[in-house]
Formats: C-alpha cells, sequence, structure tokens
C-alpha cells in the first residue's frame, strides 16, 4: 500500500513536471521570433555599431536558448513517460531511474563512473532549473532588443 501511495505520488510529481516543462515550446517560439527578427534587421537595416553588437547578442541568446529547449523538450517527454509508467502495477521507481541513467551511460550521453545516482527530487529540481535557464535567455533577449530600440529610436 505504502508503494503504491509512493508510486502514484511519483507519477503525479512527474507528470506535473512534464506539463511545466511543456510551457517550453512557447518560449521557444518567443525566442525564435525574437533571434529571426534580429537576424533580418542585422542584415537588413543599417545600424550604429552599438545596436548591432547587441542585436548581435540576442542572436546568441537566442542559440542558447534553442540548445535549452532541446534538452526540455527531451526532458518533458521522458517524465511524461514515467508519469504514465508509474501509474501501472508494479512499477518501480528507483530501478526505472537506474535503468535511464545506464542508458544514457550506453548512448554516451552521461559520463560513466562513479557520479551518484539521482533520485526523483534531484531531477525534479534539475528539470524546473533548466526551464528557469529557458526563461531567462528569453528574457535576456527581450532586454537586449529594448536595449537596441533605445539605442536607435529618437528621443529614447
Amino acid at each position: 500500500m505504502a508503494e503504491s501511495l509512493a508510486n502514484e505520488q511519483a507519477a503525479g510529481q512527474a507528470e506535473a513536471v512534464a506539463a511545466l516543462l511543456a510551457a517550453g515550446s512557447t518560449l521557444d517560439r518567443a525566442s525564435a521570433l525574437l533571434t529571426t527578427a534580429a537576424l533580418l534587421v542585422l542584415v537588413l537595416a543599417p545600424l550604429p555599431l552599438a545596436a548591432r553588437v547587441t542585436l548581435l547578442l540576442a542572436v546568441v541568446a537566442g542559440l542558447g536558448q534553442l540548445f535549452l529547449a532541446f534538452r526540455t523538450a527531451c526532458d518533458a517527454s521522458v517524465f511524461a513517460a514515467w508519469g504514465r509508467t508509474w501509474r501501472r502495477p508494479g512499477a518501480d521507481v528507483a530501478a526505472d531511474l537506474a535503468a535511464f541513467d545506464a542508458a544514457l551511460v550506453s548512448l554516451g550521453l552521461k559520463a560513466a563512473g562513479n557520479a551518484p545516482r539521482r533520485d526523483l527530487d534531484n531531477r525534479l529540481h534539475g528539470a524546473r532549473r533548466l526551464l528557469r535557464r529557458q526563461a531567462g535567455c528569453v528574457i535576456l533577449q527581450t532586454l537586449l532588443w529594448l536595449t537596441c530600440l533605445a539605442l536607435v529610436l529618437p528621443g529614447a
């Protein structure tokens, strides 16, 4: 009974984080818009050097966001799958986490060695941190755009 309750709680947490990480796709679309606009303005508009550098930095932030968006989307899929799996009778959360880590090592996506095993709470925290970093990149892009506008608009 206690194991079943623990599995239900783990499934609920995994599903909640998967839903939260799905918001990363909205951030990715906003960033793609900001990055594309920055590239177009860089190519088409004559701008002062400071404004060009500001937009170039916005593009770099957009590339960083793109990497984080990929990671966020992957994590969302993994947590959603765990949520579904852990609701089934006989699910073993610890064994699934260990098998996932072993698969990452065998695919070369995680270094083999004496890295400590991460429990579900650490993974949930890491996923939320990843989404915050993605949001930070989009906020940085927005601030860089506002800075560029302040540099080029008269009276700003």
